[in-house]
């Protein structure tokens, strides 16, 4: 097993069975995580927001009130990933579990290569996953490299204006979806500035032409006294 692995991640750990809080703090320490664990189970929402753990492993049978009863507390202060653990593996249980906020349930007891695989993966897909393609956008092969201001599509790619870029945004975040002309006007100049009837017009046109350099030229379709579409 690799040890010692530098991680940027903190786990926020709400467990009362101190062997099995030890036990997963030290597999998760092998693997660089840092590991805090919850002192004050009724306060555990102000915990993890002081703590700025980056996710949650929870457990369902706590003292004085169940997991469900926390969960829900730091799901109104975060959207932070959460784990629960419980020795409870009724599809119920488990049901309550995704209903109360969290986003995986592992039961009781697990193997350490299991838990390890499940953090991995919940924090690949909240951060590593979201900080890769936070500038990217894709729809049907094309794809929008928002840092770059460029688009591709295959092996061709254009350079975009900064309105251009603002245009072919707004409607792949809106696929299949009329994006008004007041809607892109706000994106582009915002309402308090005073637009002609035609630079948006002319943007698009403009931007209709940078994609058919790539062999994209029919993709935007006008919608007539509404607005345009990507279908």
């Amino acid at each position: 097993m690799a040890t010692n692995r530098e991680s940027p991640y903190r786990i926020y750990l709400v467990e009362d069975d101190d062997d099995l809080a030890a036990a997963v703090s030290e597999h998760l320490g092998r693997y660089g995580h840092t590991v805090v664990r919850a002192t004050d189970y009724e306060r555990a929402a102000e915990e993890f927001a002081g703590s700025n753990a980056h996710l949650v492993i929870l457990d369902i049978n706590l003292p004085r009130f169940d997991g469900f009863v926390v969960c829900r507390r730091i799901r109104q202060v975060s959207p932070a990933p959460i784990l629960f653990i419980s020795a409870r593996d009724g599809s119920m249980d488990q049901v309550m579990g995704l209903t109360a906020g969290a986003d995986d349930y592992l039961p009781k007891p697990f193997a350490p290569e299991v838990l390890i695989a499940r953090v991995t993966a919940l924090l690949r897909r909240s951060y590593e996953l979201a900080r890769d393609t936070r500038n990217l956008m894709e729809y049907r092969g094309l794809i929008l490299d928002v840092d770059g201001s460029r688009v591709r599509s295959g092996d061709r790619s254009v350079e975009l204006s900064r309105n251009e870029l603002r245009i072919l945004g707004a409607l792949m975040r809106h696929p299949g979806t009329i994006v008004s002309r007041d809607d892109l006007v706000e994106a582009l100049w915002q309402r308090d500035a005073f637009v002609d009837e035609n630079t948006l017009t002319v943007n698009v046109n403009r931007l209709r032409k940078r994609l058919a350099e790539i062999g994209c030229g029919d993709l935007i379709v006008t919608r007539k006294q509404q607005g345009y579409m990507i279908p």
